[in-house]
């Protein structure tokens, strides 16, 4: 199987934070195995986005010449949509509105629909910029009904553990069905998601190696850790 494109999707900790683009493990793991880089991976993104984004790119690419590598995020993040982006909603969101932030930045909007040309989602994300004042009440809403939920349903921490899972489980079918040579990563080894995933025996443990950044302000690799990790998952699946 000759590989020619390398599908990346995935959080911060993926996209890379305050990293210049060559410094991200993406970035340096096309270069050591000379791959296009198709990164989809986006700063706050949810699981929930990087699931579905997935699987509707990977749908115009072809397995055969095709790796794909998925950073895991953390369960208690969530998204909506708004004409054709998914605008996602963090934990930091709840103390602060980062709705500006979150649309100032391209990083942090993601779409499911896939553009070969990079101008064209530049467009989308432009029109999507520029509405921020009808996207607001959306924002605010969705934020509202996050937060009722945390208080009044007791069971919530456990429920998104179990959306997470299913959306991993799911996503790991669709690239085992179609075929996809695939490797998931994970960050903080000892996050609970991680560790209620590790203890589910239909998941193939040998596709998810873990990092621990180094020491840092955000805890999120550094351009060394970027290094280390992109030799790692070279020497794993290529």
């Amino acid at each position: 199987m000759s590989i020619k494109k390398l599908y990346i999707n995935g959080c911060s900790f993926t996209a890379g934070d305050n990293l210049d683009e060559k410094d991200t493990w993406p970035f340096k793991l096309s270069i050591l195995s000379k791959t296009e880089l198709y990164n989809q991976a986006k700063n706050g993104q949810s699981f929930g986005s990087i699931f579905e984004n997935t699987i509707f790119h990977l749908s115009q690419l072809d397995s055969k010449d095709t790796v794909v590598v998925i950073g895991m995020t953390w369960p208690h993040r969530h998204f909506f949509k708004y004409k054709g982006c998914n605008i996602n909603i963090t934990p930091a969101d709840f103390d602060n509105s980062r709705l500006a932030s979150k649309l100032n930045k391209i990083r942090r909007l993601s779409t499911p629909y896939y553009y070969e040309d990079s101008k064209e989602f530049d467009s989308l994300v432009g029109e999507v910029q520029s509405e921020r004042e009808d996207i607001l009440p959306i924002y605010e809403a969705k934020r509202d009904y996050i937060k009722t939920l945390i208080t009044h349903n007791p069971d919530y921490k456990q429920e998104m553990f179990n959306t997470f899972l299913i959306q991993t489980l799911a996503l790991e079918s669709f690239l085992i069905k179609n075929k996809f040579k695939y490797q998931f990563i994970g960050f903080h080894y000892d996050s609970g998601h991680l560790q209620q995933l590790r203890k589910n025996n239909k998941f193939d443990h040998s596709k998810l190696l873990y990092f621990d950044a180094s020491p840092s302000d955000t805890m999120h690799p550094t351009a060394e850790d970027c290094t280390l990790i992109s030799n790692k998952i070279y020497e794993t699946i290529f």
